[in-house]
């Protein structure tokens, strides 16, 4: 699919799609399940660079990225339930009861940064009550596809893929180009807020 829009704005990267679907594209790259991973850098290092990623409930690779992709609330899933979620993106897990155990689980696999931001926290916010009120403010969704997939925009076919949403990766200048062409066909300009 091509876009006129992508083509103005001179993008480096390839404009990521996504698209849900009831199978992985073959050839797509997934997270294992049960395995930790970024879900922003399959778009970043994946999609945008020209290949395909998928994830399911399996292989969304961390719990605010599932919860993101729209597979509910998986921060239920996390070590410790939504309450040692709640810690590890505040102060962490240290004073918990299962944090020894957890944080060794997690040093077994390789992960010896996310072991210790479990037990010390990512420190995103500054207390597990912050963090539970950030969370109560977000949307909890179940699509109702078994995948989501992350391709280049300009492999979409307009009659087949059903495009949910378009990620572009851009500069400051390309970022400012977009705002202003968001507010193209409109009479003021409060279609985009910049905080």
């Amino acid at each position: 699919m091509n876009s006129k829009l992508v083509n103005a704005i001179g993008l480096k990267m390839h404009a990521v799609a996504l698209t849900w679907a009831d199978a992985a594209p073959q050839g797509s790259i997934q997270f294992k399940p049960g395995r930790w991973g970024c879900v922003v850098s399959v778009f970043a290092t994946v999609a945008a660079k020209g290949r395909v990623g998928a994830f399911d409930r399996k292989t969304y690779g961390c719990w605010g990225g599932g919860v993101g992709l729209g597979f509910c609330n998986c921060h239920e899933s996390f070590p410790g339930g939504i309450e040692g979620f709640c810690r590890f993106l505040a102060q962490g897990n240290e004073n918990s009861e299962d944090a020894e155990r957890v944080g060794k689980q997690f040093a077994r696999w390789g992960d010896r940064q996310f072991a210790d931001d479990f037990l010390h926290g990512e420190r995103y916010l500054k207390t597990a009550h912050v963090t539970r009120r950030f969370l109560e403010t977000l949307p909890m969704r179940d699509i109702p596809a078994q995948y989501v997939v992350v391709k280049p925009l300009d492999s979409c076919d307009a009659a087949n893929d059903d495009i949910k949403s378009v990620t572009l990766f851009v500069d400051p200048d390309q970022f400012s180009a977009l705002v202003v062409l968001a507010n193209y066909t409109e009479p003021d300009l409060e279609n985009v807020a910049v905080p």
